[in-house]
């Protein structure tokens, strides 16, 4: 993969039916020059185990695993130490 000009947050706790639906609409209709990165937020339930199979068809995206919960904040800080220099982009609430 070539340098990413954008990386895509993504926390997710227990909520692997709202997460997987978001990858694949990533997947389908995002351009393939980004990176996606997935925080897996000590999830209790199958959310790690599934994601990681969706994540592994994709070279862009990455998928880490805490055994803690960090919260969001926690969970967002850890993603952008990840994220590939000069690909983060700050998008404004709507």
């Amino acid at each position: 993969m070539h340098k990413p000009n954008l990386s895509v947050c993504i926390l997710s706790f227990n909520t692997q039916n709202v997460t997987l639906a978001c990858l694949t609409s990533i997947a389908k209709f995002a351009p393939k020059n980004i990176e996606v990165l997935i925080l897996d937020n000590a999830s209790s339930d199958q959310s790690y185990e599934e994601v990681s199979k969706f994540v592994k068809k994709y070279d862009n995206f990455k998928l880490f695993q805490s055994n803690k919960n960090l919260g969001f904040g926690g969970g967002n800080n850890f993603l952008v130490s990840k994220a590939t220099p000069g690909s983060l982009r700050n998008l404004p609430r709507m």
